[in-house]
Formats: structure tokens, C-alpha cells, sequence
């Protein structure tokens, strides 16, 4: 997607990564997908003019994480017996649509 208006550079945030470094300003910049941060975020946005630029001052800035854990099919079950050996399929499949 590089080239695309999706370009943005989201600046002067603390960004947590998530790898154990320590959280610190430094600017984002993603194109469909993360392209940098810091020093080359801004050597990526620069001289280009399709590129959005948020100022994230005082927010703290957390790309790539999402909530992989979820139970969209457990409905309200009375007890785990219920919950994983007597669930048909079908209202399985018809909780989740909902």
C-alpha cells in the first residue's frame, strides 16, 4: 500500500512496542502496515506530501497490539460442562452471527 493516503507519521507519542524496551517519544510512521519509528519514521516522511500527520502529544501510542483472546461463542452457559461438551454447533454458529 506504500503511496496510498493511508501514509501517516503519528509524532511527538511515547511509544510502547511491547519488545521490553522502555516506552519514549519517537514517531510512528505506517503505510497499510508499520513502516519505522523513530529516526527513519522521519527520514520515511520526509519530501513526501501524501503523508497525514497526527501530533500525539501526551498520549501514549501502542501499534500492532490487539486482543488475540476472545470467547465470541460462550453465549451464557450455566456451568463448563455446558459450556464445551453440550453446545451444538448450529446455536454455536448462531451466537457468533450475533
Amino acid at each position: 500500500m506504500t503511496g496510498s493516503c493511508d501514509a501517516t507519521l503519528i509524532e511527538n507519542g511515547i511509544l510502547f512496542d511491547a519488545t521490553g524496551a522502555a516506552a519514549s517519544v519517537q514517531p510512528i510512521a505506517f503505510d497499510g502496515e508499520i513502516a519505522a519509528t523513530g529516526q527513519a519514521a522521519l527520514d520515511w516522511a520526509e519530501g513526501r506530501n501524501d503523508v497525514r500527520r497526527i501530533d500525539a502529544s501526551g498520549c501514549t501510542v501502542m501499534p500492532g497490539l490487539i486482543d488475540a483472546h476472545c470467547h465470541i461463542s460462550f453465549d451464557e452457559p450455566h456451568s463448563n460442562d455446558e459450556l464445551f461438551f453440550h453446545r451444538r454447533e448450529g446455536l454455536s454458529a448462531l451466537v457468533a452471527a450475533h
